[in-house]
């Protein structure tokens, strides 16, 4: 197999095809299209290194396909649906929530030590989502409100 065969079966499990691709490159520049299909036609896939730059990009329509960190597969990825629920959320990152905030959410859920030691270690993780803030707005909302 190629890694031209290889390609297109990625692309027909998201119902698209070599058509659907744009263009090719990285974010810095681009490629003949032609020329890099023409390259990977002859080239063997090896399941284990596809041998292609790192930063490599197929760009269609709203979608596109890199490299993934082994380098070893296509990824396929896709512009996120935006969604219909619209909120409005006082907290864009965990520095904002104030430490009488964070005693009244504990307080006021009468949480166990580990539980709050939770909540406190994951509001202030690096990884903080936009849900989790939501979620503690909420809360925090819920319990001002009484």
């Amino acid at each position: 197999m190629t890694i031209y065969s290889y390609l297109i079966t990625i692309l027909k499990n998201y119902n698209k095809s070599i058509d659907n691709i744009q263009w090719v490159g990285c974010k810095d520049f681009q490629i003949v299209k032609d020329d890099f299909l023409s390259y990977i036609q002859k080239k063997e896939y090896n399941e284990f290194d596809l041998d292609l730059p790192y930063d490599l990009l197929l760009v269609g329509e709203n979608f596109w396909i890199e490299l993934s960190d082994n380098g070893d597969t296509f990824v396929y990825k896709c512009l996120p649906k935006r969604p219909a629920k619209t909120i409005n959320l006082r907290y864009f990152s965990t520095s904002n929530i104030s430490e009488n905030e964070m005693k009244t959410l504990e307080n006021s859920l009468k949480l166990t030590d580990g539980t709050k030691r939770n909540l406190f270690f994951s509001l202030n993780s690096d990884n903080n989502t936009l849900k989790l803030l939501q979620d503690f707005d909420e809360v925090f909302n819920t319990i001002k409100g009484k």
